[in-house]
């Protein structure tokens, strides 16, 4: 295994939904366990800058939940060069300050970018130290259909995580092959295995679940649910005797109408999580789960070889997240509330269906790609060799 010493990563990453900054998480975490390497995951924008705040992080977050009808003119204006580059440099100018004193501050040797909105402000905070050897590796979190704008003059070598993202840097925004180099997706370390049956049966047991009882598992994301409230009043009044484990994410109002409706039906085991870290151990114990069509979520449930519902997605960037579920038959796209329980309880109610879906995701061989891309940017800071 490759280690370097004194090694000092700097990770720069948004709040622009939950995938950049969980890839930042998993990656310092896979620096972190080779000897004498330092990684710091990093949000360039101050809290005290609030209006960049707003146009930036805030604005996604709200086109990414109430305001999703916005999304499509936005993802599709900003795909068009002058308007990319005129945001990209209004945003450098906000912040390569901080990412130069962020560099100076931690004496950094390496630098990975996992949105695209750092990658000019990288590269003008280097420029103003005059430290433009320090090498930079830009990660793509979109594993199937990316934005233009990741790959709009592109200066650095590039991670990206399929052939069709692969294909479309190469073809349609013709960026050099050589700058691009393809690996499994990044995914939090615990997702390297699954759970034993045995295991899946304590945790039950710890979690306050029916070992006997199937599972299903509504995993919001940050933002809730689309029509979140009615897709849990149609699960509560199913005539299959499953349970229910809601995670509501940061949304409050989801999370207060998932409680009342677990207190209307004291029948029904339903038990609701706010934002928590304990989706791995969620994730192993559920027999299917539904949600959005986020990347990271879509391959942390497959890679767990469990069956899917995808209610909803980002247009353009999570398209190819729903098709490669769908192409597959690896799961579902259902919009209707009521079309989800029925979903639900046809994959439930028969048990080689339920079986065959699992094989079948097996059968796909996904796999978590942190390790090996933590090599190949380590290997690359060291010999300067570009990718392989």
């Amino acid at each position: 295994m490759l280690t370097l010493v004194g090694e000092r990563i700097l990770i720069l990453y948004l709040k622009t939904g939950g995938g950049h900054s969980s890839a930042a998480r998993a990656l310092a975490a896979a620096f972190e366990e080779h000897t004498d390497t330092t990684a710091i995951p990093f949000n360039p924008i101050r809290d005290s800058q609030r209006l960049v705040r707003l146009c930036v992080e805030k604005s996604y977050n709200y086109m990414a939940g109430k305001g999703r009808f916005l999304w499509p003119a936005f993802y599709e204006g900003s795909r068009w060069g002058p308007a990319l580059t005129l945001s990209e440099m209004s945003f450098s100018r906000s912040v390569s300050v901080e990412i130069a004193r962020a560099v100076q501050k931690h004496e950094i040797t390496k630098i990975v970018v996992v949105h695209f909105m750092c990658r000019r402000p990288v590269r003008r905070a280097l420029k103003l130290l005059g430290a433009s050897h320090i090498p930079v590796v830009q990660v793509v979190t979109d594993p199937f259909t990316a934005h233009k704008a990741w790959f709009h003059r592109l200066r650095y070598p590039c991670v990206v995580f399929s052939e069709a993202v692969y294909r479309y840097a190469t073809e349609t925004c013709t960026v050099d092959p050589g700058r691009l180099v393809t690996f499994p997706i990044v995914l939090r370390k615990q997702f390297q295995s699954r759970l034993s049956d045995s295991e899946v049966s304590e945790l039950k047991k710890s979690f306050g679940f029916d070992t006997e009882k199937r599972l299903v598992l509504v995993a919001a994301g940050g933002e809730g649910l689309a029509d979140g409230a009615r897709v849990l009043e149609n699960l509560v009044q199913s005539s299959l005797d499953y349970e229910i484990a809601v995670v509501c994410g940061n949304s409050a109002s989801f999370k207060a109408d998932a409680g009342r409706i677990a207190r209307r039906h004291p029948e029904r085991r339903m038990a609701v999580y706010g934002f928590t870290d304990q989706m791995y151990e969620l994730m192993n114990m559920a027999d299917l789960v539904i949600g959005k069509a986020g990347p990271a979520t879509v391959m942390e449930v497959l890679i767990l070889h469990k069956p899917l519902i995808l209610t909803s997605y980002m247009y353009g960037q999570e398209k190819g997240n729903v098709e490669f579920v769908v192409r597959n038959r690896l799961g579902f796209f259902v919009r209707k509330p009521g079309a989800i329980q029925a979903v639900v309880e046809a994959i439930l109610h028969d048990n080689d269906r339920h079986s065959e879906m699992q094989n079948r995701i097996a059968n796909m061989g996904i796999e978590n790609g942190t390790d090996r891309i933590a090599e190949y940017i380590l290997g690359y800071s060291v010999n300067r060799s570009g990718p392989v």
